[in-house]
């Protein structure tokens, strides 16, 4: 009989798991690349180098999130772009991030950068809503993490 239980509740625990546990990652990892994307456009006028630090930790979190929104953990960093033509949702952004890495970064180059970062997290809002994980009509995207955190139903995934 106790064994039962234990299965039972080991069942009720790993369907939980299962359904609830990227919810929490995903929102900590949106929150990261709103974040990043800020401090890119704020150190570009001061200090390239810490801008371009924040680029590229932008575009880990925005490939993290994307692997997070297809349900599947992100590779080694060799192949994190190169997997994301497998994936079913949101593969298409692959080129920008790409570019966001490549790109130069003169005047020219750093201006269309920011507008490509602004194109990716609109498609992050995009693809959040159209997963039912945020209503919400805001343009950054932090709020739209707490909105996920509010989807989380146990209190000790939440935390």
């Amino acid at each position: 009989m106790v064994n039962t239980e234990v299965a039972a509740l080991a069942g009720h625990l790993r369907g939980d798991h299962d359904q609830l546990a990227p919810l929490h990652p995903l929102a900590d990892t949106i929150v990261k690349a709103a974040v990043f994307r800020q401090s890119a456009h704020a150190e570009a006028f001061n200090n390239h180098g810490a801008a371009m630090l924040c680029l590229t930790r932008f575009v880990n979190a925005a490939c993290e999130g994307i692997y997070l929104i297809n349900r599947r953990h992100m590779p080694y960093y060799k192949w994190q772009l190169r997997g994301m033509e497998t994936l079913e949702k949101m593969a298409y952004m692959k080129e920008a991030l790409e570019f966001l890495l490549t790109a130069e970064n003169d005047a020219e180059g750093s201006k269309l950068k920011e507008l490509v970062i602004e194109d990716i997290c609109k498609e992050f809002i995009i693809n959040l809503k159209r997963q039912k994980l945020t209503e919400g009509n805001w343009d950054y995207l932090e709020p739209h993490a707490f909105e996920i955190v509010k989807r989380i139903e146990s209190s000790q995934l939440r935390a």
